[in-house]
């Protein structure tokens, strides 16, 4: 019969302190994981993106869609990965709000476990006070680490303990510890098999799993400490074999670095257009994939595209076609994206610019709005999202 493991996790026996090369070993595999990112985006979204061509071609043909069907399936699936992927290697600062740290625990456990036996025992400290944190970057790291408690459950299920507490820390523990200060502790404790000494300290290592292949990435653990370096906390990892995991969250109450708030600079008005069906569009990308791609779905919807291989080619064809819109990338060759934004918005003011990007940094999506562009949109994108983005770029 299976035993409660509440006793194996006392609420004090962690302290928050990080190994400097962990943070070091993060942000290099961070670099990796952003170029791989871009890529990976780019190339996906031509998948994707033929594939909702071939099926809007077939119709009706009941038989053929459902042979796509696997295929549109993993291809989603891809796109979920690498969404994970561009959480764990953002670098920019986090949007913070207050959050209720309680009510968003008790929500996405419950919410995870309701299909399963698995018990949930709350130690949630009350009159918490509210925690500096974006809400989409931690649910997702608190998501990961309740799908790891979950799998780690044995068959004849344990509890899984859940812990919120207040806790000040002195900083007393040298240099690589956290600063002094007021913090907030949340504690993830499974009752599965544990990890030995050796699988804990690669644990937090990303692609890293004690799983066997094909159930898991290995970008849970990971993930959620990438998370909590970015909100200037720690992560403290316990395991023991026999006795179960538990992973604690130290996440400080005051933001360690106050958010630059941006100016948004003047753009365009929109242009009175009557008949969008037949509007001059330009798209500039330096993959030519994903720009004929883009092309075809917007020949498919009525509008009168043209390519363009990087910037320079971009704004010299813009003077000779007064387009009324252009597709912009960002990251390109010989002239990238936002200076060609720039460069557009000086010399086309009446024009509409949309960018995309399959850079996993949302920062460089807000910053060509600021620059110019009157909509932002991220690679991979479906035919639909596109033409919809485009709507909304020539209406407002």
């Amino acid at each position: 019969m299976a035993t409660s493991n509440s006793q194996a996790w006392p609420d004090e026996d962690d302290r928050p302190e990080f190994n400097p090369q962990d943070k070091q070993t993060w942000a290099a595999m961070a670099r990796f994981a952003r170029q791989m990112g871009h890529d990976l985006n780019n190339e996906l979204m031509v998948v994707r993106g033929h594939l909702d061509l071939l099926q809007s071609q077939l119709g009706g043909q009941d038989e053929a869609v459902q042979i796509l069907l696997p295929a549109r399936t993993a291809a989603i699936r891809c796109t979920s990965m690498l969404e994970r992927l561009e959480v764990y290697s953002r670098q920019d600062a986090p949007t913070r709000q207050p959050l209720d740290l309680n009510t968003m625990l008790r929500d996405l456990a419950t919410g995870l476990t309701q299909e399963s036996n698995i018990p949930l025992v709350f130690h949630l400290a009350p009159d918490l006070p509210l925690v500096p944190a974006d809400a989409a970057q931690l649910s997702l790291a608190l998501v990961e680490l309740l799908k790891n408690a979950m799998q780690a459950n044995p068959k004849d299920p344990l509890p899984i303990h859940i812990r919120t507490a207040l806790r000040q820390w002195d900083g007393t523990a040298g240099t690589e510890a956290l600063p002094a200060g007021p913090y907030v502790r949340l504690s993830i404790a499974d009752g599965g098999c544990g990890m030995t000494q050796a699988q804990t300290g690669q644990a937090l290592h990303p692609m890293f799993s004690t799983w066997h292949k094909g159930c898991g990435a290995g970008l849970g653990l990971s993930l959620a400490q990438a998370v909590v370096y970015r909100h200037g906390g720690a992560l403290c990892l316990s395991s023991h074999p026999g006795q179960g995991t538990r992973v604690a969250l130290w996440l400080p109450l005051e933001p360690q670095q106050a958010p630059v708030q941006a100016i948004p600079s003047q753009v365009a008005s929109p242009v009175a257009i009557d008949d969008a069906a037949h509007l001059r569009v330009l798209v500039i990308d330096d993959n030519p994939e994903v720009r004929s791609l883009v092309c075809l779905f917007l020949a498919d919807a009525g509008y009168d595209p043209q390519g363009a291989e990087n910037g320079e080619t971009g704004l010299r064809l813009a003077m000779e076609t007064r387009p009324q819109l252009v597709v912009c990338d960002i990251i390109m060759p010989e002239k990238e994206g936002l200076e060609t934004i720039m460069a557009l918005r000086k010399q086309h003011p009446t024009c509409r610019i949309l960018s995309i990007s399959g850079a996993d940094n949302r920062e460089y999506l807000n910053m060509s709005e600021l620059l110019g562009a009157n909509g932002a949109l991220a690679k991979p994108f479906t035919r639909d999202e596109l033409l919809q983005a485009v709507q909304t770029c020539l209406k407002h």
